[in-house]
């Protein structure tokens, strides 16, 4: 037989062909490019005949035979790899070259040898074991051999050198296939058995004896005892974790398993200390549990694991023990509140306390100024907290430092279970060290109205708990005083009932002394001492929400002195007396008289107001108040036109013992403001514009703003010099117009509303020396409602009209013109012109005389309906008296004692196939065509007394018994008296043989613009053309030669005019007229035909006698009642149960001239 000697281990050979491996690339380009991220490892068996087993690290691959074979994983770059024989095939060893390296491209060139042995069935029963007690201490070697010999275990270099192991059985017979088994003990005295890497040498000989089998083998001896690391590390955690233990071995045998025991208690406690786990060296028996995954662990608790390892030598660690103290969550603090939140060391808070609650209790807490979390700053306080929060002791308004003014962020921090305060909660406590200011906004002496409160501002908030009100006599009637929100104001009231039983009222007195004391937040403390003006009679806005001029409110009351106070909107559709004009109701407290108001009374000094009494709902004092400005008093009578401020004014009540308030000219708000002389806009609302002396206006004045007037001077000349129109509206609500305006002959329009607006007032304004056109005027409204036209002339529009009211194809309605003189204009006085509807307008107590067309004309396609024409006198006009037009619709009209004498033309000419009119009474007398023209088709309720001249067909001929032929049945109802006559010579007083005293001219005079041509002293005066002596030479305008000033009042002899009507009666039915509104709210109105309101009757409304109020009488025919102070009229009053109820009249102290 032939034996080979071989010599097999197990230890790589990797070194002597580490050369061999390439870590660059063969190609200079490929340094460019991305390696791959995997690669193979291919060996090359040679001489095996059968299966073995190539291992590297964990992981095995089988191969059977010999050949090249790829391994079946694949591994990153740089991974490092180690190949070793783990089973050789049966009656083989094999070796390993070039088995190990690092992985920086695919490998191939591992050559794996395998030969034959004589030695076969090699077992090892363990690969590590241990010097340890109670670890594998020895392995167990069995094998046999083909021969019959002898064996030695070996340690060394080879057989023939090596030294045999000293353990009983290491050397021995060998029989032929009979199976050997030999224990090598680490523990065994003199073993070469030492920690690390041990190899030992199989030796086989024969009986030659000759050494037939030299085989290396290893075995790896570990005494060190595993480690366990945990992670994360014990201690405190801010999130729950998941604890994970690894066993380390530095022996190398490498972790056989865990086994672990872990104990828990809510937070905070003592670390709980669980029962000491145990496994077996196999790693069996793992109690109380075995260590596979991490542990979880729950929030505040306190934990402890505790864990033992065995490797695979059966070393055990000692017993590890972990404690973890889990709080996720910091302290949930809420409510910080300090006690005194202003601190003062000189005040009456000179320390605080800090408090707040916590979900948590006994915790460590630091109270922190200057920071910016829980680890900064300044600690003013720190301890352990109580149950649920704490409070904290007094802390010292010096601990707030170091500014002495200033606000300090106070953080309270508190500890979570693992000590954490995060950003903690924080408050503000203020260091003040500064006394507060004290303003008196209501001045020390001022004057205290009525029910009013002495009012002191301070430039921080104060305590109001603390304040002090003590001195005088005030003191006693105090109400403690009412702050506002802030605290930076306190407002201090009468109490109620402290001066008149349950009443808020002060005791009037020239000097109440009041003391008063606040503190500030921190107890810092100021004072003032002052005396007061506690006094009855100051003049204030009735209705607060319209107390400036030209602001108004709704006439919504029983009466003007108790409407609602609500601001108008504009949107109001009753006419101009819907809403009630705020600037004329001003009031008086009267303190002294409570729910009383016998024997008062009460005037101004400027005599500008009617007053009245009223007594408030609810018990109080009573009121003096200003309900209507005096006849004569106009807006221009209240101003100060050099001082560009209203007139100083006082109010004085008889029947009071409380003085009267000092006189002020602050009783509107309005700015004040000169009109400029180039024109402009006015675009700010409530501003009023004066003219306080002649004013050349080059350029127009527009009114692009609410609430606006233009006023003059009584004496002072607006002028055109370029200006046209001179004021405009273009579409404005609650203006005012007022003054003397002369076109002087450049301007087509002095005033001109040619856009849509509403509540508009011309008032006390005369206009002359206009060019105009017959689609203009002195005065031109265009889409204008519910606006009132008072006390105006309009004179020597050359071409135009005097006043012109059209629409923009809507509905331009509920305007009322009272009082107005229009004379010696080119076209007619009074002109409508509709595309759409003029409607619901009233004319009243006006003067038409001497125009060059009509004296009032409708023309246009549209409507003219619903509206009353009353107590008016058309007198010696070119055309037409009332001309109602052929081309549009004339409905519904109520025309009610006017005088139409010596027009040109008809008298009154009605539209044809008017329906609806009502003519009562009047004089239609010496015109020059046909006195009343029912144009044939238009039809009229004829009712009261009418003078009237003897005119024969074509259609309306007033006979005795109206029964002439030429009139169609339909055309007229009758309720009429009729009286055929002439005022020629025997009614109006006609020319004048002197001047009047306020007209600068002499009573006739050459034509020119340069004439007076509007001062009179009475609206029934005014210039027309110089008659020859008969009256209807009279028809005509005066645009040339000679002028004459002509009057309309009447002689007091007897004739067809005047003294013609009888005392109204409401259970009269003929005495009572209703007019049907075609958009007025209100529907439609009643009142008495043979009177009319007085202007001072404390009741805004229309200027008819509508019932409960004094009311004038009109005895005669046309606009001219009388003159004079009006008195009783010596007509029975109207009470209660008819139409009309509670009606007082009054007539003038003169009833006509007896010469001019």
């Amino acid at each position: 037989m032939d034996f080979r000697k071989l010599h097999i281990s197990l230890l790589s050979l990797s070194a002597l062909l580490a050369g061999c491996v390439k870590d660059y690339p063969e190609e200079p380009l490929l340094l460019f490019t991305s390696p791959p991220n995997k690669y193979t490892i291919t060996v090359t068996v040679n001489g095996a005949n059968g299966a073995l087993t190539i291992s590297n690290g964990a992981d095995s691959f089988p191969i059977s035979g010999a050949g090249t074979f790829t391994l079946s994983k694949e591994y990153s770059s740089g991974a490092t790899f180690s190949l070793a024989v783990s089973a050789h095939p049966a009656g083989q060893n094999c070796t390993i070259t070039g088995g190990s390296g690092v992985l920086t491209a695919n490998v191939s060139g591992i050559l794996i040898n395998c030969v034959n042995t004589g030695i076969t069935g090699i077992s090892q029963d363990r690969t590590y074991i241990s010097q340890n007690p109670g670890a594998f201490t020895s392995v167990q070697i069995g094998f046999q051999a083909a021969y019959n010999g002898t064996y030695a275990i070996k340690s060394g270099a080879d057989c023939a050198t090596g030294t045999t192991y000293p353990d009983a059985g290491a050397s021995g017979a060998l029989t032929s296939g009979v199976p050997v088994n030999v224990t090598l003990d680490a523990t065994t005295g003199g073993s070469p058995l030492a920690p690390g890497t041990n190899t030992y040498i199989i030796c086989g000989t024969d009986t030659g004896p000759t050494l037939q089998d030299e085989i290396f083998r290893t075995v790896e001896v570990d005494s060190a005892a595993p480690t366990i690391s945990e992670s994360p590390t014990a201690g405190n955690q801010s999130t729950v974790p998941s604890v994970t233990l690894t066993c380390g071995d530095g022996g190398g045998s490498g972790c056989n398993g865990m086994a672990y025991n872990v104990a828990n208690v809510a937070a905070p406690a003592a670390a709980p200390n669980p029962a000491d786990p145990s496994i077996n060296a196999d790693g069996t028996g793992a109690n109380p549990s075995s260590y596979s995954a991490a542990i979880n662990l729950s929030d505040q608790e306190v934990w402890t694991i505790e864990a033992i390892a065995v490797d695979l030598a059966g070393n055990r660690s000692a017993v590890a023990s972990y404690s973890y103290v889990v709080d996720t969550a910091f302290s949930s603090l809420a409510s910080p509140v300090a006690s005194n939140p202003y601190v003062s060391s000189t005040g009456t808070k000179t320390s605080t306390t800090i408090g707040w609650t916590s979900d948590r209790s006994s915790r460590p807490y630091s109270i922190r100024i200057n920071s910016t979390d829980c680890t900064d700053g300044t600690v003013i306080d720190s301890g352990t907290t109580g149950a649920g929060g704490h409070t904290s002791p007094a802390i010292a308004a010096t601990a707030f430092s170091p500014g002495t003014d200033q606000a300090y962020t106070v953080r309270i921090c508190e500890q979570n279970y693992i000590g954490n305060a995060g950003l903690g909660i924080t408050l503000t406590v203020n260091r003040d060290e500064t006394a507060p200011i004290i303003t008196p906004v209501t001045g020390n002496g001022a004057y205290v109205p009525y029910s009013s409160s002495i009012v002191y501002s301070f430039n921080e908030p104060v305590d109001s708990g603390a304040t002090v009100i003590a001195g005088g006599d005030l003191a006693n009637e105090d109400d403690g005083g009412t702050y506002n929100g802030a605290f930076t104001q306190i407002q201090i009231a009468p109490a109620v009932g402290a001066h008149a039983p349950g009443l808020m009222i002060w005791a009037p007195g020239p000097s109440r002394a009041l003391d008063l004391t606040v503190y500030d937040r921190a107890g810092n403390s100021a004072s003032v001492s002052h005396t007061y003006l506690m006094q009855d009679g100051m003049v204030e806005a009735h209705y607060s929400n319209a107390k400036d001029w030209t602001y108004y409110v709704k006439n919504d009351g029983t009466n003007v002195k108790d409407a609602s106070n609500t601001a108008c909107g504009g949107s109001e559709a009753n006419f101009y007396y819907s809403c009630l004009h705020g600037g004329d109701f001003r009031k008086v407290k009267v303190l002294d008289k409570i729910d009383d108001c016998t024997g008062l009374a009460a005037s101004d000094t400027q005599s500008f107001f009617n007053w009245t009494c009223y007594d408030p709902p609810g018990a109080g004092p009573v009121e003096m108040v200003s309900t209507s400005m005096k006849p004569g008093v106009s807006l221009s009578k209240l101003l100060d036109f050099a001082g560009g401020s209203f007139l100083s004014n006082q109010v004085t009540v008889v029947g009071s013992a409380v003085p009267a308030a000092p006189a002020s000219t602050a009783w509107w708000g309005n700015t004040i403001q000169n009109l400029p002389a180039a024109g402009g806009s006015a675009l700010t609302n409530g501003v009023i514009y004066i003219a306080p002396a002649n004013i050349n206006l080059s350029a127009t004045f527009s009114l692009q703003a609410q609430h606006v007037v233009v006023v003059t001077a009584p004496t002072a000349i607006v002028r055109s010099s370029g200006a046209d129109p001179m004021i405009d509206n273009p579409g404005k609500d609650f203006t005012w117009v007022s003054g003397n305006f002369d076109g002087n002959l450049t301007a087509n329009s002095a005033i001109s509303f040619l856009g849509s607006s509403r509540f508009n007032r011309l008032e006390d304004l005369k206009v002359w020396n206009v060019v105009g056109s017959p689609t203009s005027g002195g005065i031109q409204l265009k889409s204008v409602s519910d606006s009132l036209l008072f006390n105006i002339r309009v004179a020597n529009v050359t071409n135009g009209n005097g006043i012109l009211i059209q629409d923009s194809g809507n509905d331009t309605s509920r305007n009322i013109i009272r009082r107005v003189s229009l004379y010696n204009n080119g076209a007619s006085g009074l002109s409508l012109q509709a595309t759409g509807s003029i409607s619901d307008l009233i004319l009243f107590d006006s003067y038409i005389s001497s125009n060059g067309a009509d004296g009032i004309d409708f023309q246009g396609a549209g409507t003219l309906r619903n509206s009353i024409f009353m107590n008016s006198t058309l007198v010696h006009n070119v055309g037409y008296g009332i001309n109602f037009g052929t081309t549009g619709s004339v409905d519904a009209m109520s025309l009610v004692n006017l005088a139409v004498v010596n027009s040109g033309q008809n008298g009154l000419y009605m539209a044809p196939g008017s329906n609806n009119n009502q003519i009562i009474d009047g004089a239609y007398v010496a015109n020059g065509g046909i006195e009343i023209n029912m144009n044939g088709s238009a039809t009229a309720y004829v009712s009261g007394l009418f003078v009237v001249g003897t005119i024969p067909a074509p259609c309306l001929n007033f006979n005795s018994d109206f029964t002439d032929p030429a009139c169609n049945a339909p055309e007229v109802t009758l309720d009429a008296s009729v009286f055929v006559g002439s005022v020629a010579g025997s009614g109006f007083i006609n020319q004048r043989g002197s001047a009047d005293p306020a007209n600068a001219s002499a009573p006739t005079g050459t034509y020119g613009p340069g004439m007076d041509w509007v001062n009179f002293n009475f609206p029934w005066r005014m210039w027309g053309r110089n008659g020859v002596g008969a009256f209807n030479t009279y028809v005509g305008i005066c645009n040339g030669g000679l002028c004459q000033q002509l009057d309309y009042a009447l002689f007091t002899g007897a004739h067809q005019l005047r003294a013609r009507l009888a005392c109204p009666a409401a259970a009269v039915a003929q005495d009572v007229v209703t007019h049907t509104w075609a958009t007025a709210t209100s529907g439609s109105v009643t009142f008495l035909r043979h009177a009319y309101e007085t202007d001072t009757d404390e009741v805004w409304d229309l200027p008819f006698c509508l019932g409960n109020e004094k009311c004038l009488i009109n005895p005669n025919l046309g606009a001219y009642q009388g003159h004079g102070m009006p008195g009783p009229a010596g007509c029975p009053a109207i009470g209660t149960g008819g139409l009309i109820e509670n009606v007082n009249f009054q007539s003038f102290a003169n009833n006509g001239f007896v010469s001019p």
